[in-house]
């Protein structure tokens, strides 16, 4: 392989991600506000997304096996059509069965679509250059994630303002949007994602036990890894705070607001700019490990820094409260995420790595779902601003677990290595990045 490959790789990934990601900005200022505007109650929402993380818990290792046995392209592929699925119910639904189930699909989606394309990134990249940079790949589409958001938030907050038939329920619109470009995202995953992978062996039920051997050969790595323990860890608390941010900002605009259709494009427009500050944030990651002296570091203070966000938005009262504490957690949720994950990556190999990627979405979504029905009742019965605050706690807690993530060398954290796969994480993950 060339350089010249691995640009085009690089290349073919970061338009992936943005075709992957503008949909689903395009529900962020509309999702919860519909829910509420249909009838649906703010513990009655928080429900519904604590079963959405419910089937990514059930989901997030079968799926991430089975993208490490069968390839990244089918595997996402599925994950498109189900969410297409989902986001059909989820258009002209009034029935609460008909959320619910709309939900339960959203979660198998989620689970899918957790992992495999950032791991054929990451095998494509090494195999074309084994010195790739590839915390370098991961924040550039850091930054191509957070505009598509940014972009898809905006576009949803606007389409919810155009005059749709009588016949259509409200705020329909953005999400019949979301299904046309679902369609397109499949059709350049189709074309665009190549991948090279062993058959495997057998037929009927062979994907299945290899999927499998894979799972019990991951959750092994984290019996002999402190390190992948910790990094899980911060997962399970940090989903457990992103539930209460997730859940209560449009509910919390549109209340401060005082009116739904201009609290959803206000909020459409903080989500916008959230994502745009997101990617700046993401862009800056290398520069915050730089400036900190590790990933580790970097990757404590942008936890620390995203609670205090929240924060902000209680202390802080009015809308002004709340788009200051938006934009600030989103502002260091891309460092965040580069850096988590950097390290999830560094301490695995391409044999475990979307099992491994997924290991950390089943925390996160164990978290969100123990949390968010939780949060949704405090919500209903405390206040928004009650939700607020625990969420901002629960966001600060996990920080101090990366110490552990910086102990021990990466060899000794995913057990017996052929030589290859020493090369590929024998380095130290506490000085990542340039120097």
């Amino acid at each position: 392989m060339s350089l010249d490959d691995a640009r085009r790789v690089r290349r073919r990934f970061l338009v992936l991600s943005a075709t992957r990601w503008f949909p689903v900005g395009l529900l962020i200022p509309v999702l919860t506000v519909l829910l509420q505007e249909r009838g649906l109650s703010v513990a009655t929402i928080g429900l519904l997304s604590g079963l959405s993380s419910a089937m990514v818990v059930l989901f997030e290792l079968p799926t991430g096996g089975l993208a490490d046995t069968i390839g990244r392209r089918p595997v996402l592929l599925i994950a498109g059509l189900i969410s297409l699925v989902s986001m059909a119910l989820i258009s002209f639904s009034e029935a609460t069965w008909l959320f619910v189930a709309a939900w339960a699909i959203e979660g198998v989606y989620r689970a899918l679509d957790s992992g495999p394309l950032e791991s054929w990134f990451v095998d494509a990249a090494q195999a074309a250059d084994p010195d790739a940079d590839i915390e370098s790949g991961l924040a550039a589409e850091s930054v191509v994630i957070s505009a598509a958001l940014g972009g898809g938030a905006l576009l949803g907050g606007v389409l919810a303002l155009v005059p749709t038939p009588a016949a259509w329920p409200a705020l329909a619109l953005p999400i019949v949007v979301a299904i046309a470009l679902r369609i397109v995202d499949l059709a350049f995953l189709w074309h665009l994602l190549d991948e090279s992978r062993p058959r495997t062996a057998g037929r009927g039920w062979a994907p299945v036990r290899d999927s499998a051997r894979t799972i019990r050969e991951a959750v092994g790595l984290l019996r002999v890894s402190g390190a992948l323990c910790a990094l899980a860890a911060v997962e399970l608390l940090w989903g457990a705070g992103m539930a209460g941010v997730e859940v209560l900002s449009g509910l919390r605009m549109v209340d401060l607001v005082g009116d739904t259709e201009q609290g959803v494009l206000a909020y459409a427009v903080t989500a916008a700019v959230a994502w745009a500050v997101s990617g700046a944030g993401a862009a800056a990651a290398p520069w915050v490990a730089r400036r900190t002296g590790s990933w580790v570091r970097a990757a404590i203070v942008a936890r620390v820094a995203q609670g205090v966000g929240v924060a902000l938005a209680v202390v802080i009262a009015g809308p002004i409260g709340l788009v200051l504490g938006y934009l600030g957690f989103y502002l260091v949720h891309g460092t965040a995420n580069v850096a988590h994950y950097g390290l999830v990556h560094r301490h695995t190999t391409a044999t475990h790595r979307a099992t491994m990627v997924s290991v950390n979405s089943l925390t996160s979504r164990m978290g969100g779902m123990i949390a968010a029905p939780a949060l949704g009742a405090l919500a209903g019965g405390q206040g928004l601003v009650a939700g607020f605050a625990v969420s901002a706690v629960l966001l600060v807690l996990p920080a101090p677990l990366y110490l552990l993530a910086s102990r021990g060398r990466p060899t000794e954290a995913v057990g017996p290595l052929t030589q290859v796969d020493t090369q590929l994480v024998g380095l130290d993950h506490t000085k990542l990045g340039p120097e």
